[in-house]
């Protein structure tokens, strides 16, 4: 792997056809060091956030020297794009589920990026600490109660629609059967499971 500094811009890929000809084109490298914690949200780039640590390996070291002003520093500036995406968050632009897997998708990234790294490490899960609470754990499983009675209603109704009224009373006891109505529901009206 390139350091940073030297990562090219463009990657040429060349394409061979079965017929022998081949096709060259410059794909734009994505380089995480472009994109500070604004752009990352303002374009729903939710998917780099666990790695934004990268874009402090270069000052780890000077984190690690235990000084106040470098670890003020990275706190501010690390905890700048959690406090973004908490705000996508309260807004509705995420959803919890969204939300909780990009903490703990960080975290494993804190965990083998820093691992080495002592007091970057133990900041960095200081800041995703205060974003995995208790309460986001309730409102997960709050959304899963919700989208699950959402599709009992939904089966259901289908199932009224075709008459199927016994179906619907063998379900209410038998969640092997639900499931399997539900798979029938889902594929019937090419709904792919989740």
């Amino acid at each position: 792997m390139l350091p940073p500094s030297e990562t090219p811009d463009y990657l040429t890929v060349k394409v061979h056809a079965p017929v022998g000809d081949a096709l060259e084109y410059e794909v734009p490298i994505m380089k995480l060091k472009d994109y500070d914690s604004e752009k990352i949200i303002s374009k729903k780039l939710y998917f780099l956030i666990p790695f934004y640590l990268f874009n402090f390996e270069s000052e780890f070291d000077k984190i690690e020297t235990g000084k106040q002003e470098f670890i003020d520093s990275f706190n501010r500036r690390y905890r700048e794009i959690y406090d973004k995406l908490r705000e996508s968050l309260e807004s509705g632009e995420i959803d919890a589920i969204t939300h909780h897997s990009i903490i703990m998708m960080s975290e494993k990234v804190i965990k083998t990026l820093a691992s080495n790294k002592k007091i970057v490490k133990e900041e960095a899960e200081k800041i995703m600490g205060g974003q995995v609470l208790e309460y986001e754990t309730k409102t997960l499983v709050r959304e899963g109660i919700k989208i699950g009675e959402e599709n009992i209603n939904t089966l259901n109704a289908w199932l009224k629609e075709q008459g199927r009224v016994d179906d619907i009373m063998k379900s209410i006891d038998d969640k092997v059967y639900q499931n399997a109505l539900l798979e029938e529901y889902n594929e019937k009206n090419n709904i792919q499971s989740e």
